[in-house]
């Protein structure tokens, strides 16, 4: 084989090597702009999720500043209508305890009746 062969096959085999690294970069560019893409779907989605955030933000302030808003309006009112409740039941309690003693009292006067009228009849 001469020179001449020896550079054409060198060549020809060179021209191979370029043919595959040309395909490489090809399917390389192909995945990079697919990456691209891929990169820009996901910015995208992550600004969908950052104005989401923004919204949530947004409606927890909005349920504090109502939250505080019932606590004041109606705070007072939950209070003294619990305050009432509990004096009604402290009140309750006494009037119990007063016919308790009402009851005893009448248990008393109904035994001590009851001793008089058997003495009456023995008076008789």
């Amino acid at each position: 084989m001469n020179n001449e062969d020896k550079i054409l096959s060198i060549l020809e085999t060179l021209v191979g090597k370029v043919d595959i690294m040309e395909t490489r970069f090809d399917t390389f560019e192909a995945k990079v702009d697919k990456l691209e893409h891929d990169l820009q779907e996901v910015k995208s989605e992550v600004q969908e999720v950052k104005l989401e955030v923004q919204e949530v933000k947004l409606e927890v302030q909005e349920v504090k500043h109502r939250t505080i808003v019932i606590e004041n309006d109606y705070g007072k009112r939950i209070d003294a209508a619990l305050d009432g409740y509990s004096a009604l039941y402290d009140i309750s309690n006494e009037i119990r305890s007063d016919i308790r003693k009402i009851y005893d009292q009448q248990d008393r006067q109904d035994a001590y009746i009851t001793v008089l009228e058997s003495e009456r009849r023995k008076l008789k």
